[in-house]
């Protein structure tokens, strides 16, 4: 998404793929109109590999020889319409997706199966979680955070997000500290000094980058290991997160100062934002404030371009499940059926304390057999249930095939079934006409196997 990503990405491929016979090629604005054109015919020719760039990738002049992979990083920051366009270049090809923080769409498609996720949440060797701090700004504060980093030969990041004034704040923290060495890039400047300025902090040739969030996404700087983030209360959550996490890619301690402005209340909303981050200050905080997002935005059209949407009509818990549904009917190709179906009886049906001890682990089946929309996911849990803790008592033998009534009950449109002694109503609903029926059970049934086979063979009939 950025043209300092794109160079970092085409260094880091260039150094990793040497001495192997593959073609690499780069598109971004740092780039001569030749060397661009040049870039392009190669690609559409095939004496290029792999093509590296920014949104320069989805322009119409550019054309695949033989697309076999698409990789989008920082994921956040394109919009739906550009990531569908880059899947048009080849119907086939395969696309990875990769987000410290994705949106709400992204993060759902995965949770509903309509999309593989993988989450990297172990940290790599030696590497420590960033400390964060929330102060208000003391020029004390900035000068003791910047010695105390250059003392261990580090460096540091100042995010600054104003060009008008960029400048001027530089020059206030170079006279707290003389003998720092800065530099200063933001996304107004030339491109060939942009390239200079971050080759020159990534050698070591400088002590602090003052940027604007240009360098947001995905920079790799291993001994920046503390940042300042001047005015963090206007900035949003993941982009506090994505500014975050350019420090502590080492083994050293890294430090993230959010400040904010001296002895004035934040509003709420702010306030929020930076505790959840935080909060969040461990391993696998990305995953917990995408995960936080989603329940606030709503996951957004599957099928159109909004990005994130609005469930505080039907509750984000319904809006999953109707979703899921879905989603499995049209994998599965069977109609779909929303039915919920309510059911009233007096048998022992339970999962027995002594059976499984764990409250939380008796909730989650309970849960699981709730949701069941198909017998053979009843089956599935049966199958687990009697491999992991044994033989089922006679309550849980009761649970099972109710559940399994349910499911066939709720396929067939009921909308309630109320058990009896002698006998069992039956709601059922079939468009807006509701139909109501009461039929005897016979004697004979006995058992709970019993009673679903007579049962279910009544509903289907």
């Amino acid at each position: 998404p950025t043209t300092v990503l794109a160079l970092q990405h085409y260094e880091t491929f260039i150094a990793r793929m040497k001495g192997f016979p593959i073609r690499i090629a780069c598109v971004s604005r740092f780039n001569s109109p030749k060397q661009t054109f040049d870039a392009i015919e190669k690609t559409k020719s095939g004496q290029v590999d792999i093509l590296i760039g920014t949104h320069r990738i989805l322009s119409k002049d550019i054309a695949f020889h033989d697309l076999g992979l698409i990789i989008i990083d920082e994921e956040q920051r394109f919009g739906v319409k550009a990531k569908e366009h880059l899947k048009t270049l080849k119907a086939n090809a395969d696309c990875l997706t990769l987000s410290a923080t994705p949106i709400p769409r992204t993060l759902y498609l995965s949770l509903v199966h309509a999309k593989e996720m993988s989450v990297i949440s172990t940290p790599p060797q030696d590497r420590l979680p960033i400390k964060t701090i929330i102060a208000e700004t003391e020029p004390e504060l900035i000068q003791n955070a910047l010695l105390r980093e250059r003392a261990r030969g580090g460096q540091a990041f100042f995010i600054h997000n104003r060009v008008e004034t960029i400048y001027h704040r530089a020059d206030i923290v170079q006279k707290l500290i003389p003998s720092l060495r800065i530099g200063v890039v933001h996304g107004q400047m030339d491109s060939e000094a942009i390239d200079a300025i971050f080759h020159r902090f990534k050698q070591g040739e400088l002590d602090l980058l003052f940027a604007t969030t240009i360098i947001e996404n995905g920079v790799d700087i291993p001994n920046a290991n503390t940042i300042l983030i001047d005015r963090a209360d206007t900035y949003g959550m993941a982009d506090l997160y994505q500014l975050r996490g350019r420090v502590g890619r080492w083994n050293r301690a890294a430090y993230a100062y959010f400040l904010i402005p001296k002895d004035r209340v934040l509003p709420e909303p702010s306030r929020k934002r930076l505790n959840a981050l935080v909060e969040s200050s461990g391993y696998g905080g990305g995953m917990k404030i995408a995960m936080r997002d989603l329940e606030i935005r709503g996951a957004g059209d599957i099928l159109g371009i909004q990005q994130s949407g609005q469930v505080s009509a039907i509750g984000f818990h319904l809006y999953c499940k109707l979703l899921k549904r879905a989603t499995l009917a049209l994998k599965n190709k069977t109609t779909v059926s929303f039915n919920e179906t309510k059911m009233e009886f007096s048998f022992d049906a339970r999962i027995p304390e002594e059976y499984i001890a764990e409250v939380s682990l008796r909730m989650e089946i309970y849960y699981r057999l709730g949701e069941a929309s198909a017998l053979s996911e009843v089956d599935e849990i049966w199958t687990e249930l009697t491999d992991r803790f044994g033989t089922p008592p006679l309550p849980l033998l009761w649970l099972y095939h109710l559940a399994r009534i349910r499911v066939v009950a709720s396929q067939h449109h009921y909308t309630s079934l109320q058990f009896q002694q002698l006998s069992f109503i039956a709601e059922q609903q079939k468009g807006k006409e509701i139909s109501r029926k009461t039929i005897l059970l016979p004697k004979k049934v006995q058992s709970p196997k019993e009673l679903e086979a007579y049962v279910i063979e009544r509903l289907q009939a």
